[in-house]
Protein backbone atom coordinates (compact mmCIF):
# COMPACT_ATOMS: atom_id res chain seq x y z
CA UNK A 1 0.00 0.00 0.00
CA UNK A 2 1.10 3.64 -0.38
CA UNK A 3 0.72 6.47 1.95
CA UNK A 4 1.28 9.95 2.30
CA UNK A 5 3.81 11.31 3.94
CA UNK A 6 3.80 12.33 7.81
CA UNK A 7 2.89 15.69 8.71
CA UNK A 8 1.96 18.10 11.74
CA UNK A 9 -0.70 20.41 12.76
CA UNK A 10 -1.30 22.75 15.19
CA UNK A 11 -3.60 21.79 17.97
CA UNK A 12 -5.89 24.46 19.57
CA UNK A 13 -5.44 25.65 22.98
CA UNK A 14 -7.60 27.24 25.81
CA UNK A 15 -5.64 30.15 27.39
CA UNK A 16 -2.20 32.46 26.23
CA UNK A 17 -0.97 34.14 22.86
CA UNK A 18 -3.85 33.58 20.60
CA UNK A 19 -2.90 33.74 16.77
CA UNK A 20 -4.86 33.61 13.90
CA UNK A 21 -6.20 34.39 10.17
CA UNK A 22 -9.02 36.00 8.73
CA UNK A 23 -10.80 36.51 5.72
CA UNK A 24 -13.75 36.08 3.28
CA UNK A 25 -14.31 35.68 -0.44
CA UNK A 26 -11.43 33.65 -2.01
CA UNK A 27 -11.10 31.56 -4.76
CA UNK A 28 -8.72 30.62 -7.29
CA UNK A 29 -8.82 33.20 -9.84
CA UNK A 30 -6.47 34.52 -12.47
CA UNK A 31 -5.38 37.40 -13.28
CA UNK A 32 -8.15 39.88 -13.70
CA UNK A 33 -7.27 41.05 -17.48
CA UNK A 34 -6.75 37.62 -18.18
CA UNK A 35 -10.65 36.60 -18.14
CA UNK A 36 -9.21 32.87 -17.04
CA UNK A 37 -12.06 30.79 -15.40
CA UNK A 38 -9.57 27.79 -14.59
CA UNK A 39 -8.22 28.01 -10.94
CA UNK A 40 -4.98 29.58 -10.58
CA UNK A 41 -2.42 30.74 -8.36
CA UNK A 42 -2.48 34.42 -9.39
CA UNK A 43 -4.87 36.26 -6.36
CA UNK A 44 -5.24 33.54 -3.31
CA UNK A 45 -3.90 34.34 -0.04
CA UNK A 46 -3.54 30.31 0.50
CA UNK A 47 0.64 30.76 -0.04
CA UNK A 48 0.70 33.28 2.44
CA UNK A 49 -1.36 31.79 4.91
CA UNK A 50 1.12 28.70 4.50
CA UNK A 51 3.16 30.30 5.58
CA UNK A 52 2.61 32.41 8.38
CA UNK A 53 1.52 28.73 9.74
CA UNK A 54 4.70 27.00 9.06
CA UNK A 55 6.61 30.10 10.84
CA UNK A 56 4.13 30.26 13.82
CA UNK A 57 2.39 33.64 13.12
CA UNK A 58 -0.90 31.66 12.79
CA UNK A 59 -2.39 28.83 14.31
CA UNK A 60 -6.08 28.30 13.06
CA UNK A 61 -8.39 30.28 10.32
CA UNK A 62 -11.62 32.16 10.18
CA UNK A 63 -12.90 31.88 6.43
CA UNK A 64 -16.08 33.86 7.07
CA UNK A 65 -18.02 33.25 3.50
CA UNK A 66 -17.98 32.82 -0.28
CA UNK A 67 -15.37 29.48 -0.70
CA UNK A 68 -13.85 29.07 -4.38
CA UNK A 69 -17.37 30.84 -6.26
CA UNK A 70 -19.41 27.32 -6.96
CA UNK A 71 -17.54 24.38 -7.13
CA UNK A 72 -19.18 22.70 -9.66
CA UNK A 73 -17.94 25.22 -12.04
CA UNK A 74 -16.11 23.36 -15.29
CA UNK A 75 -17.68 19.73 -13.82
CA UNK A 76 -15.84 20.17 -10.40
CA UNK A 77 -13.13 21.30 -11.55
CA UNK A 78 -12.96 24.87 -9.78
CA UNK A 79 -13.38 22.75 -6.62
CA UNK A 80 -11.37 20.04 -7.09
CA UNK A 81 -8.25 22.79 -7.94
CA UNK A 82 -9.26 24.97 -4.68
CA UNK A 83 -9.29 22.39 -2.12
CA UNK A 84 -6.45 20.91 -3.77
CA UNK A 85 -4.25 23.98 -3.44
CA UNK A 86 -6.46 24.48 0.06
CA UNK A 87 -5.41 21.66 1.44
CA UNK A 88 -2.39 22.07 2.06
CA UNK A 89 -2.94 24.79 4.31
CA UNK A 90 -6.25 23.14 6.06
CA UNK A 91 -3.79 19.52 6.79
CA UNK A 92 -2.06 21.99 9.50
CA UNK A 93 -4.71 24.18 11.02
CA UNK A 94 -7.59 24.39 12.23
CA UNK A 95 -10.12 26.03 10.19
CA UNK A 96 -13.59 27.61 11.51
CA UNK A 97 -15.53 28.79 7.81
CA UNK A 98 -18.94 30.37 7.59
CA UNK A 99 -21.40 30.99 4.85
CA UNK A 100 -22.28 33.26 2.03
CA UNK A 101 -24.14 33.79 -0.17
CA UNK A 102 -22.09 31.65 -3.29
CA UNK A 103 -22.53 28.70 -0.75
CA UNK A 104 -26.43 28.83 -1.71
CA UNK A 105 -25.74 28.87 -5.86
CA UNK A 106 -24.32 25.54 -5.62
CA UNK A 107 -27.37 24.15 -6.45
CA UNK A 108 -27.51 21.59 -3.19
CA UNK A 109 -28.91 24.31 -0.26
CA UNK A 110 -25.74 24.66 1.31
CA UNK A 111 -25.16 21.18 2.10
CA UNK A 112 -21.66 21.07 0.56
CA UNK A 113 -20.02 23.31 3.28
CA UNK A 114 -22.61 21.67 5.99
CA UNK A 115 -20.94 18.42 5.06
CA UNK A 116 -17.10 20.11 5.92
CA UNK A 117 -18.16 21.58 9.05
CA UNK A 118 -20.33 18.74 10.23
CA UNK A 119 -18.34 17.24 12.88
CA UNK A 120 -17.30 20.44 14.58
CA UNK A 121 -21.03 21.49 14.57
CA UNK A 122 -22.85 18.24 15.89
CA UNK A 123 -19.51 18.22 18.80
CA UNK A 124 -20.69 21.56 19.55
CA UNK A 125 -24.20 20.14 20.07
CA UNK A 126 -25.00 23.48 17.82
CA UNK A 127 -26.60 24.42 14.26
CA UNK A 128 -24.66 25.00 11.11
CA UNK A 129 -26.45 27.98 10.77
CA UNK A 130 -24.45 29.94 13.97
CA UNK A 131 -21.93 27.94 15.98
CA UNK A 132 -19.16 29.45 18.45
CA UNK A 133 -16.19 28.49 20.01
CA UNK A 134 -13.76 28.97 22.36
CA UNK A 135 -9.75 29.24 21.28
CA UNK A 136 -6.98 30.89 23.39
CA UNK A 137 -8.46 34.26 24.54
CA UNK A 138 -11.15 34.22 21.89
CA UNK A 139 -14.21 33.80 21.34
CA UNK A 140 -16.00 33.75 18.32
CA UNK A 141 -19.30 33.38 16.86
CA UNK A 142 -19.83 32.34 13.33
CA UNK A 143 -23.18 33.73 11.66
CA UNK A 144 -24.87 32.54 8.60
CA UNK A 145 -26.71 35.63 7.89
CA UNK A 146 -27.70 34.43 4.00
CA UNK A 147 -31.36 34.47 4.92
CA UNK A 148 -31.38 38.22 5.41
CA UNK A 149 -29.63 39.23 2.33
CA UNK A 150 -29.98 36.19 -0.45
CA UNK A 151 -32.90 37.42 -1.24
CA UNK A 152 -33.02 38.39 -5.37
CA UNK A 153 -35.57 38.14 -8.18
CA UNK A 154 -36.36 35.00 -9.04
CA UNK A 155 -33.72 33.31 -6.28
CA UNK A 156 -35.56 29.83 -6.13
CA UNK A 157 -34.65 29.35 -9.88
CA UNK A 158 -31.18 29.42 -8.64
CA UNK A 159 -31.04 27.95 -5.24
CA UNK A 160 -32.90 28.55 -1.89
CA UNK A 161 -32.68 32.31 -1.22
CA UNK A 162 -30.14 31.10 1.84
CA UNK A 163 -32.39 29.07 3.46
CA UNK A 164 -30.77 25.89 4.31
CA UNK A 165 -33.27 22.47 4.18
CA UNK A 166 -34.31 23.07 8.18
CA UNK A 167 -36.17 26.66 7.11
CA UNK A 168 -36.81 25.84 3.33
CA UNK A 169 -40.31 24.36 1.93
CA UNK A 170 -38.83 23.17 -1.27
CA UNK A 171 -42.71 22.56 -2.48
CA UNK A 172 -43.69 25.80 -2.18
CA UNK A 173 -40.38 27.33 -2.83
CA UNK A 174 -40.94 29.74 0.15
CA UNK A 175 -38.64 30.01 3.69
CA UNK A 176 -39.32 29.97 6.94
CA UNK A 177 -37.15 33.88 7.54
CA UNK A 178 -39.70 33.90 10.81
CA UNK A 179 -38.61 30.65 12.37
CA UNK A 180 -35.07 31.33 11.28
CA UNK A 181 -35.06 34.32 12.71
CA UNK A 182 -36.15 33.83 15.92
CA UNK A 183 -33.93 30.90 17.00
CA UNK A 184 -30.96 32.76 15.33
CA UNK A 185 -31.55 35.62 17.59
CA UNK A 186 -32.43 33.65 20.76
CA UNK A 187 -28.77 31.84 19.89
CA UNK A 188 -26.65 35.20 19.54
CA UNK A 189 -28.41 36.36 23.08
CA UNK A 190 -27.51 33.49 24.90
CA UNK A 191 -23.85 33.18 23.09
CA UNK A 192 -22.83 36.04 23.74
CA UNK A 193 -24.40 36.39 27.33
CA UNK A 194 -22.66 33.04 28.70
CA UNK A 195 -19.13 34.48 27.07
CA UNK A 196 -16.52 33.90 30.35
CA UNK A 197 -14.47 37.30 29.88
CA UNK A 198 -12.32 35.69 32.60
CA UNK A 199 -11.04 33.01 30.76
CA UNK A 200 -11.75 34.36 26.79
CA UNK A 201 -11.73 38.43 26.97
CA UNK A 202 -11.49 39.12 23.24
CA UNK A 203 -15.12 37.96 21.26
CA UNK A 204 -15.50 38.67 18.20
CA UNK A 205 -18.75 37.98 15.69
CA UNK A 206 -18.29 37.34 12.24
CA UNK A 207 -20.56 36.41 9.49
CA UNK A 208 -20.36 36.96 5.27
CA UNK A 209 -22.51 40.53 5.37
CA UNK A 210 -21.22 44.23 6.39
CA UNK A 211 -23.03 46.91 8.59
CA UNK A 212 -20.90 48.93 7.32
CA UNK A 213 -19.35 49.65 4.07
CA UNK A 214 -18.82 52.77 1.48
CA UNK A 215 -18.78 50.32 -1.55
CA UNK A 216 -19.79 52.30 -4.87
CA UNK A 217 -22.45 49.30 -6.11
CA UNK A 218 -23.05 51.04 -9.31
CA UNK A 219 -19.41 51.14 -9.97
CA UNK A 220 -18.98 47.39 -8.75
CA UNK A 221 -21.76 46.40 -10.32
CA UNK A 222 -20.41 47.13 -14.11
CA UNK A 223 -18.20 43.76 -13.35
CA UNK A 224 -20.34 41.26 -13.23
CA UNK A 225 -20.56 40.86 -16.89
CA UNK A 226 -17.04 39.44 -16.34
CA UNK A 227 -18.02 37.76 -13.05
CA UNK A 228 -16.46 34.23 -14.17
CA UNK A 229 -19.23 32.19 -13.46
CA UNK A 230 -20.02 33.43 -9.75
CA UNK A 231 -23.21 34.93 -10.22
CA UNK A 232 -25.83 35.67 -8.15
CA UNK A 233 -23.43 38.46 -6.01
CA UNK A 234 -25.76 41.59 -6.11
CA UNK A 235 -28.80 40.82 -3.96
CA UNK A 236 -31.84 42.67 -3.61
CA UNK A 237 -34.79 42.79 -0.63
CA UNK A 238 -37.90 40.67 -0.11
CA UNK A 239 -40.91 41.00 1.49
CA UNK A 240 -42.89 38.23 3.66
CA UNK A 241 -46.16 37.84 5.09
CA UNK A 242 -45.32 38.52 8.87
CA UNK A 243 -44.53 42.00 8.37
CA UNK A 244 -40.51 41.86 8.27
CA UNK A 245 -38.42 41.23 5.48
CA UNK A 246 -35.50 39.96 5.39
CA UNK A 247 -32.65 42.55 4.53
CA UNK A 248 -29.50 44.31 5.28
CA UNK A 249 -31.28 46.89 7.42
CA UNK A 250 -32.99 44.33 9.46
CA UNK A 251 -30.07 42.08 10.11
CA UNK A 252 -28.22 45.30 11.75
CA UNK A 253 -31.56 46.36 13.66
CA UNK A 254 -31.91 42.70 14.53
CA UNK A 255 -28.09 42.33 15.63
CA UNK A 256 -26.36 45.34 15.97
CA UNK A 257 -27.88 46.49 19.68
CA UNK A 258 -26.31 43.24 20.73
CA UNK A 259 -22.90 43.61 19.94
CA UNK A 260 -22.83 46.68 21.81
CA UNK A 261 -24.52 45.60 25.10
CA UNK A 262 -22.36 42.38 25.16
CA UNK A 263 -19.49 44.59 24.46
CA UNK A 264 -18.31 42.51 21.30
CA UNK A 265 -14.91 43.76 20.09
CA UNK A 266 -15.00 42.98 16.91
CA UNK A 267 -17.61 42.36 14.10
CA UNK A 268 -15.63 40.95 11.12
CA UNK A 269 -17.37 40.43 7.33
CA UNK A 270 -16.78 39.72 3.74
CA UNK A 271 -19.03 39.68 0.73
CA UNK A 272 -17.69 42.95 -0.53
CA UNK A 273 -14.53 42.86 -2.43
CA UNK A 274 -12.60 44.41 -0.85
CA UNK A 275 -11.01 46.01 3.02
CA UNK A 276 -12.36 49.08 4.69
CA UNK A 277 -12.30 49.02 8.84
CA UNK A 278 -14.21 51.92 10.95
CA UNK A 279 -13.39 53.02 13.77
CA UNK A 280 -15.37 51.89 17.16
CA UNK A 281 -19.08 52.74 15.91
CA UNK A 282 -22.71 52.50 16.61
CA UNK A 283 -26.05 53.02 15.28
CA UNK A 284 -24.34 55.09 12.09
CA UNK A 285 -22.12 56.99 14.29
CA UNK A 286 -18.58 57.19 15.25
CA UNK A 287 -18.40 57.00 18.92
CA UNK A 288 -14.05 57.76 18.74
CA UNK A 289 -11.47 57.95 16.87
CA UNK A 290 -8.96 55.56 17.76
CA UNK A 291 -8.67 52.03 19.75
CA UNK A 292 -8.14 52.78 23.39
CA UNK A 293 -10.72 51.18 25.24
CA UNK A 294 -13.36 51.32 22.22
CA UNK A 295 -16.55 52.09 23.41
CA UNK A 296 -18.55 50.00 20.71
CA UNK A 297 -17.34 47.37 18.32
CA UNK A 298 -14.67 47.51 15.43
CA UNK A 299 -16.10 46.64 12.05
CA UNK A 300 -13.58 45.19 9.47
CA UNK A 301 -14.97 44.24 6.43
CA UNK A 302 -12.05 42.43 4.31
CA UNK A 303 -13.52 39.92 1.16
CA UNK A 304 -10.87 40.19 -1.06
CA UNK A 305 -8.60 37.21 0.05
CA UNK A 306 -8.57 35.90 -3.90
CA UNK A 307 -12.48 37.00 -4.96
CA UNK A 308 -13.31 36.95 -8.89
CA UNK A 309 -12.94 40.78 -9.13
CA UNK A 310 -12.48 43.62 -6.99
CA UNK A 311 -15.03 46.61 -5.84
CA UNK A 312 -14.60 49.90 -5.73
CA UNK A 313 -15.55 52.43 -2.71
CA UNK A 314 -17.62 55.44 -3.49
CA UNK A 315 -15.05 59.18 -3.60
CA UNK A 316 -16.22 60.15 0.04
CA UNK A 317 -16.72 58.38 3.41
CA UNK A 318 -18.04 59.33 6.69
CA UNK A 319 -16.74 59.88 9.88
CA UNK A 320 -16.86 56.05 10.82
CA UNK A 321 -14.93 55.19 8.09
CA UNK A 322 -11.38 54.81 9.10
CA UNK A 323 -8.32 54.68 6.05
CA UNK A 324 -6.95 53.11 4.16
CA UNK A 325 -10.16 51.78 2.43
CA UNK A 326 -7.97 49.21 0.26
CA UNK A 327 -8.44 47.27 -3.30
CA UNK A 328 -5.69 44.87 -2.99
CA UNK A 329 -6.17 41.45 -2.88
CA UNK A 330 -5.75 40.57 0.63
CA UNK A 331 -6.36 38.98 4.21
CA UNK A 332 -5.84 39.77 7.56
CA UNK A 333 -3.81 38.49 10.16
CA UNK A 334 -4.78 39.04 14.56
CA UNK A 335 -2.28 38.21 17.36
CA UNK A 336 -4.12 38.76 20.96
CA UNK A 337 -0.56 38.71 23.04
CA UNK A 338 -2.65 39.13 26.30
CA UNK A 339 -6.45 40.46 28.06
CA UNK A 340 -6.03 43.58 27.08
CA UNK A 341 -3.80 44.12 23.70
CA UNK A 342 -5.07 43.30 20.52
CA UNK A 343 -2.66 43.51 17.11
CA UNK A 344 -4.26 43.46 13.63
CA UNK A 345 -2.80 43.51 10.28
CA UNK A 346 -3.68 43.44 6.87
CA UNK A 347 -1.40 41.71 4.72
CA UNK A 348 -1.26 41.77 0.72
CA UNK A 349 -1.32 38.26 -1.04
CA UNK A 350 1.40 39.61 -3.59
CA UNK A 351 4.28 40.15 -1.82
CA UNK A 352 3.10 39.56 2.31
CA UNK A 353 3.58 43.45 3.10
CA UNK A 354 1.60 44.80 5.81
CA UNK A 355 -0.69 46.71 4.32
CA UNK A 356 -2.65 48.52 7.38
CA UNK A 357 -2.38 47.65 10.63
CA UNK A 358 -3.66 49.10 14.42
CA UNK A 359 -4.18 47.81 18.27
CA UNK A 360 -7.20 47.94 20.04
CA UNK A 361 -6.00 48.36 23.74
CA UNK A 362 -8.33 47.15 26.87
CA UNK A 363 -7.25 48.79 29.94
Amino acid sequence: ATFTSWTTFKSLYSSGETKFAMYADMGLFGSEDTGATIPSTARHNIGNVLDDVLNGDVDFIVHSGDHAYEFEVGGGARGDGYMDQYSDVLRRAPWLPGWGNHEYLEMDRGNRLANITGGLVEALGQDRMHYSVDIGLAHILQLDLSPYYCNFESCYGVDTCGFPDKWLDVDSETGDFAGYREELLEFVKADLKGVDRSKTPWVIVTSHFPFYDTTDAEASSSSLDEDLGASGRRLQGATTDDGVAPSRDQAVADIEHMLLSYSVDIYFCGHNHNYETTWPVFNGTAVQADFINPKAPVHILAGSAGPPETDQFTADSPAWSREPRLTDNSYSRVNMKNATHLFYEQVKNDDGSVLDSFVIVKE
